[in-house]
């Protein structure tokens, strides 16, 4: 046998706080918190990026992070479905931008959501909070943790490093990623106590910190009465030394676009092995079963000869070699143990909705779901292309962008939208990536030479099913043309020909097909 260390991912599963007694007023609670919080993503001159916030009244006022929205060009939102029915609309402007707090008043073109309600009291170390929001994209989720402090700006700039902050702070052991700054930390009664903004970054597990309450009130009163000002003339124009979206940013290699032919390559190479592939999503189900099972016989202990060799690992499993589905398996605490199982849980439960709801090759949302979730594999042999990774474990974050990871015993620096949250022995998240050439990296102080790998984004992928030439077909099936997609809007899209004449073609006239395709990338509208 051979010890292999896994830290699996962070909570995913969407609640608002932890009842000790009764189940039934945590989903209560679930349901009414998710109403008031917003998935936002911004448009800026250098990509796109994602992050949350929260409505504080019935007129569109919401609060998120400054540094969600610097450099913003646009902004959409997108609020829980309620009945099935999502709601969605844009950020107006902003009343009110304090970068010492990362805070920003702003106004939403929605106002049919409800508000959520601002704690009047500051919590005490030990409370039970929850951080909900948007990390790495995966809409209206939640991590549970504690208050570990309440800090003084004194503190943040004494005991932090960080002498630029104001205001207080709320320190918490919550998992906070990617995605989650802007979001409300909430109480057991479901009051915001602070909004997430610092999260930790590579080995600093768990050292997460939001501004209070208090200072979102006092924001909120300042915002009051204030003019609306755009996002263009306001947000738009920051770019403080916090960003952490700007492609390359940090990085120590360049962000590279992904090639539209390796797009291609991808895409047609999963149509081609269709079958195949959702027979391996099929499979990875009963695989998770298994592992679950191993999982829930488990210790909620680390013993010292386990883990000694990585001494921060939540998670520990043993891997037998000579014997299939004999692995042991290691918790730091019965809370670890039950959240890791939670989190595979949560994984099985999507493949088991993936196996219902993809259809067929020519169904552009069923391609676009497969291809995200189980694409043809990665050949870490051919430059330039694309490939579906299973399973990426961190060994060292170096920046906000790019990791050093084993995949299949070899190590490769991996470029990721945000290395928030992930620490040593946990695994990045399964998806498409991009062979991206070789650098020179410092592996246990020698230098090595590695294969550069780039994690494409859902936008990229979206972008992918529309781009190349491609055949557009009308209602009837008996028109179609071979074009390229250009732009569209609410009524209309923007075709080129291979003769390079340029259509504009009205969506409703578009086969089904087609205009599920267009729903699927829904770009933000142009200012």
């Amino acid at each position: 046998m051979f010890v292999r260390l896994s830290v699996l991912f962070s909570l995913l599963w969407v609640s608002c706080f932890i009842s000790q007694t009764n189940a039934q007023d945590l989903a209560d609670t679930i349901e009414r918190c998710e109403q008031s919080v917003v998935r936002i993503e911004v448009t800026e001159d250098d990509g796109r990026s994602l992050g949350s916030g929260f409505v504080v009244d019935d007129n569109g006022t919401f609060v998120t992070n400054c540094h969600v929205l610097e450099g913003a060009k646009t902004a959409r939102v997108t609020f829980p479905k309620r009945d099935g029915v999502e709601t969605t609309g844009e950020v107006l402007g902003t009343f009110l931008i304090d970068q010492s707090r990362d805070i920003v008043i702003g106004k939403l073109s929605v106002t049919s959501q409800p508000a959520i309600e601002l704690a009047t009291e500051l919590p005490r170390k030990g409370d039970r909070v929850t951080a909900l929001g948007s990390p790495r994209g995966l809409s209206f989720t939640a991590t549970t943790g504690i208050v570990s402090a309440v800090r003084s700006q004194q503190e943040m700039a004494d005991e932090v490093g960080d002498t630029e902050r104001r205001g207080t702070w709320i320190q918490v052991d919550a998992a906070l990623s990617g995605g989650n700054s802007g979001g409300p930390l909430i109480n057991a009664k479901g009051e915001v106590v602070a909004m997430s903004t610092l999260a930790s970054i590579g080995a600093a597990q768990n050292l997460n910190f939001g501004i209070s309450a208090a200072d979102i009130k006092q924001a909120v009163s300042q915002a009051s009465g204030k003019p609306l000002t755009s996002l263009a003339d306001g947000v738009g124009k920051i770019k403080s030394k916090e960003s952490h979206r700007a492609a390359g940013s940090e990085g120590l290699v360049p962000h590279r676009e992904v090639p539209e032919s390796a797009l291609e390559g991808y895409i047609a190479e999963g149509k081609t092995s269709f079958s195949d592939l959702l027979l391996g999503l099929r499979r990875e189900a009963a695989s998770l079963t298994a592992k679950m099972k191993e999982m829930r016989a488990g210790q909620p202990f680390i013993p010292p000869a386990v883990g000694q060799a990585k001494p921060n690992s939540q998670v520990v499993r043993v891997v037998d070699t000579r014997r299939r589905g004999n692995n042991q398996w290691f918790f730091r605490s019965e809370n670890v143990k039950r959240d890791v199982i939670a989190k595979s849980n949560e994984r099985f439960r999507e493949i088991s909705r993936l196996k219902t709801d993809i259809k067929s090759a020519d169904d552009p949302e069923s391609l676009y779901e497969l291809l995200w979730n189980a694409g043809p594999p990665l050949d870490i042999r051919k430059d330039g292309s694309i490939g579906f990774v299973n399973e990426a474990i961190v060994i060292h974050a170096y920046n906000s962008h790019d990791l050093l990871v084993v995949i299949d015993d070899s190590i490769y620096l991996m470029w990721v939208e945000s290395t928030a949250g992930l620490a040593l022995g946990e695994e990045v998240l399964p998806g498409p990536v991009f062979v991206n050439g070789t650098a020179t990296v410092q592996v246990e102080e020698t230098s090595q030479a590695v294969t550069v790998l780039q994690a494409v984004t859902k936008d990229e992928l979206k972008r992918g099913l529309l781009g190349g030439v491609r055949t557009w077909k009308d209602t009837s099936g008996n028109f179609s043309v071979k074009a390229k997609y250009l732009s569209s809007d609410a009524k209309q899209v923007k075709l080129q020909d291979e003769g390079g004449k340029e259509l504009a073609v009205p969506i409703h006239k578009l086969s089904d097909a087609d205009q599920r395709l267009l729903k699927l990338y829904s770009p933000p509208p142009a200012k």
